[in-house]
């Protein structure tokens, strides 16, 4: 299900929810429909945005666009981080010429772009980039956001159904 794959991805990455659901969003409204290749998509995206230091919703939608175009560009690959070997090889073509991965790349559908991207950004340094992110300054900070707002939720369902009849109840008099 949806949550278990944000609350999943939040665990492996140390993203809070709120960016995976807004990835996913991004991701559905360029037709990828995967669950599977959304979670790679955000989980590689999520790597390289550690390693390039920018946010992991820009870079999970530059991944987006570029898996919704039949044509690839070398300029917006290299701004992913990823390089062309490690994209062809995601793609099955190790030792591929830059034209032959363009050609299969074109074959390919939104899903299997998508797919190809989320793994060859997960490749090389990017293997190790989630968890060296959990355990940077803003990883922490974001787990003490995911924390808090799991706190928030947890007295919601304590002190709401306490709140609401006394509130009900103070109303009437």
């Amino acid at each position: 299900t949806m949550k278990s794959a944000v609350s999943n991805l939040s665990d492996e990455t140390g993203r809070a929810g709120g960016s995976i659901r807004e990835s996913f969003i991004a991701m559905t409204s360029a037709g990828i429909t995967d669950m599977e290749t959304m979670q790679n998509v955000f989980k590689g995206a999520s790597a390289q945005a550690f390693i390039l230091g920018t946010d992991v919703e820009s870079l999970a939608n530059k991944f987006s666009g570029m898996a919704m175009k039949s044509t690839l560009s070398e300029r917006t690959l290299k701004g992913t981080g990823i390089t062309m070997a490690e994209l062809g090889k995601a793609m099955g073509l190790q030792g591929a010429t830059i034209d032959e991965i363009k050609d299969k790349w074109g074959e390919l559908d939104v899903n299997q772009r998508a797919a190809a991207l989320g793994m060859a950004a997960s490749m090389n340094e990017g293997k190790d980039a989630n968890d060296e992110y959990k355990n940077s300054w803003q990883g922490l900070q974001d787990q003490i956001e995911i924390a808090k707002g799991k706190l928030e939720v947890l007295a919601g369902k304590v002190f709401l159904p306490v709140l609401i009849p006394i509130m009900q109840t103070a109303g009437r008099v």
